[in-house]
Order: structure tokens, then C-alpha cells, then sequence
């Protein structure tokens, strides 16, 4: 009786772990780790990818650069505290960046699924305003000659010339120079 107790009991145990591995997912390594099918995805959507083209060849041509799907914590340092790392975690469309690869703006291409989360979108702009990075939001894709007018907005001002002192002739007489002909200085 014992020997059929135990080929009951091995009978057992090799069902119950045929049955284990016939319902184990499909690719379970041998340590429990599961392993991931992961397979290529666009980067932007079909609807952002004329707006992305538009801007690389836009932005090329300012000495921009152009990212998309950027992470808020990528480009913003917004601290410590409650909630910070959940609005970081959010992506914008396209992240517009000067030459040395300092944010100068975000483009938000809104679309149907934005449509009653305009308070969220507000609160986002806020956060990306409030490090002086501008947000640009197109309910559509613009024509080219308004993202070109937008873009060129952004590009770093060149300094202005220095304009050289006013010169007080008080000085000259002070300094021994006196003004003859009144158009040379020269020294007495």
C-alpha cells in the first residue's frame, strides 16, 4: 500500500507541475525573472511628425535644436516636495534648445485629447514658465512662415553694441589735455 501512496503522491506532483508550467507566461526565466518583449515605438506621434519635421529644419537653420517627447526632469530642476516628481515625470511635445543646449522653449501640439484638460495644461505651463522657459501651444500644425516667425523669437539676442562713453571735455583740461583746433587733443 505504501508503494501506491507513493506513486499517487509522484503522480500528483508531476501533474501539478506540468500544470505549473503549462500556466507559467511564456518566456519565465528560470530564476522567476520575466522577460520583457519590448519592441520598437515611435518617438512622436503621426500627427506630430509633420510639426517635428518642420522644426528640425526650422531650428537647423536659427542655430536651435530640436527634441522630442523630453521628460520635465530632464530639462527643469524644480527642487524637492510634494508632488514635484509627478509633474516632472510629464513630456513635452518638443523641447526647443539654444546651441550650448539650454531650454528656450516647449511646443505643445494640442489636440483633441487635450480638450478638457486645460487646467492640467495650465498648470504644466506654469511650471515650465516659471524656470524662463517659454511655452508655444498650436492647436494644429502652423503654417511654416508663423512656426519661422515664433522660432526666430526665441534665437538669443545678439549684445548690443557698446556706444562709446560720453566724453566731458572738463576732464581733458583736468587730465593737462587742452583742445586745439577743436579737433585734436593734444598736450600742452
Amino acid at each position: 500500500m505504501t508503494l501506491t501512496v507513493l506513486m499517487a503522491v509522484a503522480l500528483f506532483v508531476a501533474v501539478v507541475g506540468m500544470v505549473m508550467v503549462a500556466r507559467s507566461p511564456a518566456g519565465k526565466q528560470p530564476t522567476g525573472q520575466r522577460v520583457i518583449n519590448a519592441k520598437p515605438a515611435r518617438v512622436v506621434t503621426q500627427r506630430e511628425e509633420p510639426l517635428w519635421r518642420l522644426l528640425t529644419n526650422l531650428c537647423s537653420a536659427l542655430d536651435l535644436v530640436c527634441m522630442p517627447q523630453v521628460h520635465f526632469g530632464a530639462f527643469l530642476d524644480a527642487g524637492r516636495g510634494r508632488g514635484i516628481s509627478s509633474k516632472l515625470n510629464k513630456r513635452a511635445d518638443f523641447l526647443i534648445c539654444s546651441t550650448d543646449l539650454m531650454p528656450v522653449a516647449v511646443i505643445e501640439l494640442d489636440d483633441s485629447t487635450h480638450k478638457g484638460r486645460e487646467k492640467r495644461d495650465a498648470e504644466r505651463d506654469r511650471l515650465v514658465s516659471s524656470a524662463g522657459v517659454r511655452v508655444i501651444r498650436y492647436p494644429q500644425v502652423p503654417a511654416r512662415l508663423v512656426l519661422a516667425r515664433d522660432l526666430l523669437d526665441l534665437r538669443p539676442r545678439p549684445p548690443e553694441p557698446r556706444r562709446p562713453a560720453r566724453l566731458d571735455p572738463t576732464e581733458f583740461r583736468d587730465a593737462g589735455y587742452v583742445n586745439r583746433n577743436s579737433s585734436l587733443l593734444s598736450r600742452p
